[in-house]
């Protein structure tokens, strides 16, 4: 079989595999809803091209639904997978880290609102640490931000190169708060969604802005407060509520471990996708 982390880059053997002339069963992960187009050429391809895939992995149970609402693609077809970090892995980062420091900190890359949390964090007793994209042509982070040295005392900005997730993870693991804030979402996807079930392996409580296509909502489930899009006040309150409430916090944080050890690992994960490939 074909197996891909994304249809990206495979279109051309995906309009064969529609074809019929190449017979090797296709299975991949879609990390948005499947659209319908307004231009009639482009869905009528959109919906022959759909024939190509033998099996789509998503993060999420409201996608699939809009996916199939699409009429593209079979919900027999249509799997959710529960992406899940490797716990062993970061039981292995926790007891590296001997320091906690009762600060939040913002590890994430894609469309986030950095300009929010700066606000939300300026005057307030709690503080932060922003590791942020140094090259990231699309945000244009850096130009947006622009000298660390800038901002006040308790908000401790850094810009970093490339994938450092083995450094990252130990800043996470050392500090007592995770913040997940970016702008509303131009599609549907599950944005964020990484720094989220890290969260969950460290046993941190999160702070995140709404993203109504996470499988799970932290609200509900006592593991983070969800939060308006760009709205500082709502972040300040919040920020306000946590530093203020450490056993809530802890308390939220041990939910968030539960969620991983039962729900959200690599275990689980590799299980789910097994099972399914398997059966081609």
């Amino acid at each position: 079989m074909l197996y891909g982390t994304s249809f990206r880059g495979l279109e051309l053997l995906v309009f064969l595999r529609a074809l019929g002339l190449y017979r090797k069963p296709i299975a991949v992960w879609h990390h948005t809803s499947v659209v319908t187009s307004s231009n009639k050429m482009v869905n009528l391809i959109s919906r022959f091209f759909y024939k190509g895939f033998d099996e789509l992995f998503f993060f999420n149970t409201k996608l699939i639904e809009l996916s199939v609402q699409t009429g593209k693609i079979k919900r027999e077809n249509a799997h959710l997978i529960h992406w899940g970090p490797d716990l062993a892995y970061y039981d292995h980062v926790k007891n590296l880290v001997c320091d906690q420091k009762n600060v939040f900190i913002s590890t994430g890359r894609e469309n986030r609102d950095f300009m929010t949390l700066v606000k939300a964090f300026e005057g307030e007793s709690a503080g932060i640490e922003l590791y942020v994209p140094k090259i990231n042509i699309k945000n244009g982070y850096r130009e947006l931000l622009g000298d660390p040295e800038r901002f006040p005392i308790n908000i401790k900005l850094e810009y970093v190169t490339g994938l450092i997730t083995d450094e990252l993870a130990k800043r996470v693991a050392a500090c007592a708060f995770v913040t997940i804030c970016f702008k509303q979402p131009p599609y549907a996807y599950t944005l964020g969604l990484t720094t989220l079930v890290e969260a969950f392996a460290l046993g941190k409580p999160v702070l995140s802005s709404f993203n109504p296509y996470w499988e799970t909502a932290i609200d509900s489930e006592g593991i983070g407060i969800s939060l308006p899009y760009g709205d500082v006040e709502a972040w300040k309150k919040a920020i306000r509520d946590l530093y203020a409430n450490p056993e809530k916090a802890m308390a939220m944080g041990e939910k968030g471990r539960l969620l991983a050890e039962t729900t959200y690992n690599l275990d689980i994960f590799t299980k789910e996708l097994a099972d399914i490939l398997k059966n081609l």
